[in-house]
């Protein structure tokens, strides 16, 4: 992974743990880290056609929920507009 890639991905994570940003935006920079870490390593993340077009990308409120936990989050969240 190259230095600019790194660099976009810890910007987004930033976004996603501040919350500083609308559901639509998180649930839209989530959906973009998926498909950046996929395109890395295909076996580390959904494909971004499934995650988008199976309702899989998840909502702030699950996404925290089992960071706290330690486990990663199964459920479907943030809905198209």
């Amino acid at each position: 992974m190259n230095k600019q890639v790194k660099q976009e991905l810890e910007r987004i994570q930033s976004a996603l743990i501040s919350g500083d940003c609308t559901e639509k935006q998180w649930c839209e920079l989530y959906a973009a880290q998926q498909a950046i870490l996929w395109t890395n390593d295909p076996g580390s993340a959904k494909a971004p056609f499934s995650t988008i077009m199976r309702g899989l990308v998840i909502s702030p409120q699950q996404w925290q929920k089992p960071l706290m936990e330690g486990t990663q989050a199964k459920t479907k969240g943030c809905q198209p507009a």
